[in-house]
This record gives C-alpha cells, sequence and structure tokens, in this order.
C-alpha cells in the first residue's frame, strides 16, 4: 500500500473503533454511577446517622464532626481503607462497629467516598477494584 493511503485508512479505522470506544466508555461510565449509587445507599443504610456522607452536610453527631467522608482522605491512610477489601470488615473508634462486607459492598462504599474527595489526593479504590 502506498504513503498516499494513509491518510484514508487512518480516517476508515478512526471511524470505524470511534463507536466502538464511545460505547464502551458510555457502559464504563454507567457501571460507575451504578457502583457510585451503590456506595451511596451503604454510607446512608450503615454510617450517615453518625457522619456527614454528602459533599456539604454536617456529621450528626458531635464525635463525628471531623470525620465527614469528604475529608477521610486527611485522615486516614489509604491502605488501612482498601485492606477493608481482603477482610470484608471495616473498624473505626471505639464508639464504631465493626461492618462486615462483600468486597463488592466495600468497593462500592470506598468508590463513593473517592467521588468526595478532591481529585489528586490519593484514591483507595483503582480500577474499581481494591487495591
Amino acid at each position: 500500500m502506498s504513503t498516499s493511503h494513509w491518510p484514508a485508512v487512518l480516517l476508515a479505522l478512526v471511524v470505524t473503533v470511534s463507536p466502538v470506544m464511545a460505547a464502551s466508555a458510555k457502559a464504563e461510565a454507567g457501571a460507575e454511577d451504578e457502583r457510585l449509587q451503590r456506595g451511596l445507599a451503604l454510607a446512608a443504610a450503615h454510617c450517615a446517622a453518625c457522619h456527614a456522607i454528602g459533599r456539604a452536610d454536617v456529621s450528626p453527631t458531635r464525635i463525628n464532626r471531623n470525620s465527614s467522608f469528604r475529608d477521610l482522605h486527611r485522615r486516614f491512610p489509604i491502605k488501612m481503607l482498601v485492606e477493608a477489601t481482603t477482610t470484608g470488615t471495616v473498624e473505626g473508634h471505639d464508639e464504631m462497629p465493626a461492618f462486615d462486607f462483600s468486597a463488592t459492598e466495600i468497593i462500592d462504599l470506598l468508590s463513593y467516598i473517592d467521588s468526595l474527595s478532591p481529585e489528586g489526593t490519593g484514591k483507595y479504590v483503582a480500577s474499581g477494584r481494591g487495591g
């Protein structure tokens, strides 16, 4: 094939591959949205009674005023929370009960917490998996 055909070949490749890539990206975004919704539901069910779980809410208990989910990246080592994906247990301070979650539930919850952290602060979950 002569070099004069390369622009047409590249254009054909882009036209063919772009919709597939866009569909894949849309599916991944949809899966991420579902993961975040599941994480938010877990936070609402198990954590909101004591912790601020949103972007601007206030913790309902005085003891947890400094442990909002949006600020966890400042107070707790990422490794500590990621280890929960292997043990299935989330433990906090003396007043906090231990919670047993499936690995998927922990990834959902940590993904939700990640969504509240500013970009560049380090993530608890990489590529939708613990670790």
